[in-house]
C-alpha cells in the first residue's frame, strides 16, 4: 500500500500526459497536456504524502521527503517558468543521486546503507559495493536520458 501511494502520483502523471498527447482527452485550445498532467503531479503527490505521513505515525522516510521536496520544485518551475523542466527532472534527480553515492563510495560511506539498514543488513563491504554499482547506474540513466 506504502508504495502504491509513493508511484501514484508519478503513475498518474505519464498516464495523464499519455492520454492528452495521444488525443484520448481533448483540452481546449492553447491548453498543453505537459502541463495539466503537471497540475495533475503536484496535486497527487502532495494528497499521498499527506495520507502516508497519517499512516506512518506522522512521519515520513527521508527518500519520501526527497522525492517530495524535488517533485514539487519541480512542478512549481515547470507551471510557473517552462514547460521543459518537468522532462529534466529525472535527468537532475539521477544525477544528484549518483553524485551523492560516488562522494559516499569515495569517502567510504555509504549512504545507503543509512538509508536502508533497517530493512537490509549486509557485511561492510557488500554496502561498499551496492553503492558503487547504484552509483553507476543513476549515472548511466542521467546520461541516457539527458541524451535522448
Amino acid at each position: 500500500m506504502i508504495q502504491l501511494l509513493e508511484f501514484f502520483p508519478y503513475l498518474s502523471f505519464g498516464l495523464v500526459y499519455f492520454l492528452l498527447n495521444k488525443g484520448f482527452i481533448s483540452l481546449s485550445v492553447g491548453v498543453e497536456p505537459i502541463i495539466v498532467a503537471t497540475q495533475v503531479l503536484l496535486v497527487l503527490v502532495v494528497i499521498c504524502n499527506i495520507i502516508l505521513y497519517i499512516k506512518q505515525s506522522s512521519k515520513l522516510t527521508n527518500m519520501q521527503w526527497v522525492m517530495l521536496g524535488v517533485t514539487i520544485l519541480f512542478a512549481s518551475l515547470t507551471l510557473l517558468v517552462d514547460k521543459e523542466i518537468i522532462k529534466w527532472k529525472v535527468t537532475v534527480i539521477n544525477s544528484i543521486f549518483g553524485i551523492i553515492l560516488m562522494i559516499g563510495y569515495f569517502f567510504k560511506k555509504s549512504p545507503l546503507e543509512y538509508l536502508l539498514s533497517a530493512q537490509l543488513q549486509l557485511p561492510r563491504t557488500a554496502w561498499r559495493t551496492l553503492t558503487l554499482m547504484w552509483a553507476l547506474f543513476f549515472i548511466g540513466m542521467a546520461t541516457v536520458n539527458a541524451y535522448l
